[in-house]
């Protein structure tokens, strides 16, 4: 049991802090004193808000009096945000009705990128939902995208909840189209593997991102991110494949490259097959592997095209048929 009464920032980005603004606490890359999260951890978290702070969870909630009392049922690394600047607005897309949480002190231009990125998050999670299923089977699809103001760089989700910087409604990055990174952390509401195999969590979110950016804004504004990842591994050069351990890790093994690989699949077996292949993947949940990627590739495509995954998975150089 850890008790905690105070101040504190507890990550140097400011992911994990309690301060007179903002309460943000996380599992996600280590919520002192732990250092790592596996999939049976189970917290409870029991505190009083200030009136008049919104807030933020995937925990089960109950309340005592003002006292507020949260529970973890199944593993989620996602704990508490609350501030009170938050103001809260509804979005809804194909049936999925999505709650975002914004600085109500920001200015108008900034609120209603806010509005268009919960838009696309909204939109992402019903194409997802229909073409994967649910991501939690027999419970409603209720995303939250909150706009966190602390700063750092670290956008983060779990579901059902989507952290992103509020920086970003002002300065968005400036080689990514603008919604992508909201289709992204949607698609980690599916894409869950186990940090051994991160690349595949990541991998697969992007190129899911990726597709649905190709439909809603156009092909070509997904081809122009997928050639400029292929510069940048042009660029860089023989580096660490992406099998490669966690010291490894860079963004074009762990983003770039995997997502070539799967868009090189749909490309010789269409996009519908892969989305096939990826649903029953997503089953296993944290139990996803690299056997149990290949083994799906077989079932469907053949040994000869699971070998020349695995051979690419294993390749420090970058081929046409990785998707170079």
């Amino acid at each position: 049991m850890i008790r905690y009464d105070g101040p504190g920032l507890l990550h140097p980005d400011g992911r994990n802090q309690v301060s007179a603004h903002l309460v943000e606490l996380s599992l996600y890359g280590a919520w002192y004193p732990l250092v790592s999260v596996d999939d049976e951890i189970r917290w409870r978290l029991t505190t009083t808000l200030p009136k008049g702070w919104r807030f933020a969870t995937p925990a089960k909630i109950s309340k005592r009096g003002d006292r507020l009392m949260l529970r973890s049922d199944r593993p989620m690394d996602i704990v508490l945000i609350a501030s009170p600047v938050f103001e809260e607005e509804r979005i809804s897309a194909e049936g999925i009705d999505l709650r975002l949480l914004v600085n109500g002190s920001l200015g108008a231009e900034q609120r209603a990128v806010a509005r268009a990125q919960a838009g696309a998050a909204a939109d992402m999670a019903a194409w997802a939902n229909g073409i994967l299923g649910s991501p939690n089977p027999g419970e409603l699809l209720a995303p939250q995208l909150i706009f966190t103001p602390r700063g750092g760089s670290l956008s983060y989700s779990r579901l059902p909840l989507i952290i992103l910087r509020e920086g970003d409604l002002s300065a968005p990055p400036p080689d990514r189209p603008a919604k992508l990174n909201v289709r992204h952390e949607i698609a980690h509401f599916w894409s869950r593997a186990p940090q051994e195999v991160d690349w595949l969590n990541e991998g697969v979110a992007e190129y899911l991102a990726l597709r649905r950016t190709g439909e809603v804004e156009g092909r070509g504004v997904m081809d122009a991110v997928i050639e400029d990842y292929r510069r940048q591994i042009a660029a860089a050069g023989s580096e660490a494949p992406i099998t490669a351990g966690p010291d490894q890790r860079t963004f074009l093994n762990t983003y770039a490259r995997p997502a070539l690989l799967i868009d090189a699949l749909a490309r010789r077996h269409e996009a519908a097959e892969v989305e096939h292949l990826l649903a029953a993947l997503f089953t296993l949940g944290g139990k996803q592997s690299v056997d149990q990627l290949l083994a799906e590739v077989a079932k469907r495509f053949g040994a000869e095209e699971r070998d020349t995954v695995a051979a690419c998975l294993r390749s420090r150089s970058w081929s046409a048929l990785c998707g170079g």
